[in-house]
């Protein structure tokens, strides 16, 4: 809504008192590593962790209560996964950190260097990454070789989300991108009802 700068302001905040709400619902849950689990409170899921991370730099940004200390937690957590986990793995702890402003320039320019050897989701990652950090012009090495990883034949080979990463990549390199336009239509066209299945 803020960036199409639509809805109303009893949208806004009503969502914004949703966010609130899913915040102080996160501190109950996040581990003793400040990290947090996919279901219960047991063991550490970095896929779950680096979403949370994204939501949680979106909430201090907006200056929502208890975010800031929650998210520095699970940022260390994130930054201390980044020495063992692999190259793919690497692109969506290097992306959630980005979101939060605390990827070191050391660790994402590692990643960028083993660019070629990402999937398309993992590039789609790192570009946002660096569009992020506010480097555009890196971004777009990291764009070629996701061109040549998507064409817009296999848009549906690929999950839903890993089409919506592409788009958001290439569109904010270029609005007008052909690419990401078509993955931009392609979600539209497979949308269901308010949302999207998970094949």
């Amino acid at each position: 809504l803020e960036r199409a700068g639509t809805g109303s302001k009893v949208d806004r905040d009503q969502l914004l008192a949703l966010a609130t709400s899913v915040v102080a619902g996160l501190a109950a849950q996040q581990l003793g590593s400040g990290g947090f689990a996919w279901v219960g409170k047991e063991r550490l899921d970095l896929r779950s962790t680096c979403q949370i991370v994204r939501l949680l730099a979106a909430a201090q940004a907006r200056g929502i209560a208890g975010a800031a200390e929650l998210l520095d937690g699970a940022s260390e957590v994130l930054q201390d996964a980044l020495r063992t986990a692999p190259t793919e793995g690497r692109a969506d702890l290097v992306l959630a950190l980005a979101a939060a402003g605390k990827v070191r320039f050391e660790s994402i320019n590692a990643l960028h260097r083993a660019r070629t050897s990402l999937s398309v989701d993992g590039l789609a990652r790192l570009a946002i990454a660096w569009q992020l950090m506010g480097r555009p012009e890196t971004a777009l090495e990291v764009l070629e070789p996701l061109r040549q990883k998507l064409p817009a034949a296999s848009l549906g080979k690929q999950s839903f989300e890993t089409v919506a990463l592409a788009a958001r990549a290439l569109l904010a390199a270029d609005r007008r991108d052909a690419l990401g336009t078509a993955a931009l239509s392609f979600l539209q066209a497979e949308r269901q009802g308010a949302g999207w299945g998970t094949a």
